[in-house]
């Protein structure tokens, strides 16, 4: 029973050893293939998983992580929503730079990206505001609530139609006072 078992382990960590070993060689011929002149976009529309090589590619060089997103999208547009879950799973910490990338790419899926991103756990607010960094509009911005509805993005007001300068007893007018 012992061998049994111990024969058991040795099989179930050559399996893995091998997965490990596999990802290690399909990494090497993305690099081999940057390196030859290919572009990101390339590899990643010419990948059986493209989610996967963003995902390896993401996690060897998260530096160049909008750069990542955008080819992914340019290469897959009907894989946007779920390029943008899987990065956003595997790097937290850059979400809003994920959420910025992908709507500079597709700007008309703004309230998806957003709502995926949010979903996944990142900030609404800061999804919010990296979509309107990506160039989203802010009427185009909408989220799911609670209750299943959608609300739109919070309004970030308008300017001041002038400025509240002087005006007081001094009779300066709209100039600042000089004291």
């Amino acid at each position: 029973m012992k061998n049994i078992l111990i024969a058991s382990l040795l099989i179930v960590a050559s399996v893995n050893a091998q997965a490990i070993t596999d990802n290690k060689v399909n990494m090497d011929k993305v690099i081999a293939e940057l390196a030859s002149g290919k572009t990101i976009q390339q590899i990643i529309k010419e990948a059986n998983s493209p989610i996967d090589v963003v995902t390896d590619l993401a996690n060897a060089q998260p530096g160049s992580i909008s750069e990542i997103i955008k080819a992914a999208i340019l290469a897959n547009p009907e894989n946007t929503l779920e390029i943008v879950r899987v990065a956003i799973e595997d790097n937290p910490e850059l979400a809003a730079e994920i959420v910025q990338a992908a709507v500079e790419v597709v700007p008309q899926l703004a309230s998806e990206i957003v709502q995926v991103a949010v979903d996944t756990g990142a900030d609404q607010d800061e999804m919010i505001i990296a979509a309107l960094l990506g160039g989203a509009n802010e009427e185009d911005i909408a989220l799911k609530t609670a209750a299943g509805g959608f609300t739109s993005a919070p309004s970030l007001g308008a300017a001041p139609s002038q400025p509240g300068l002087g005006g007081g007893a001094g009779g300066g007018g709209p100039t600042a006072s000089p004291n």
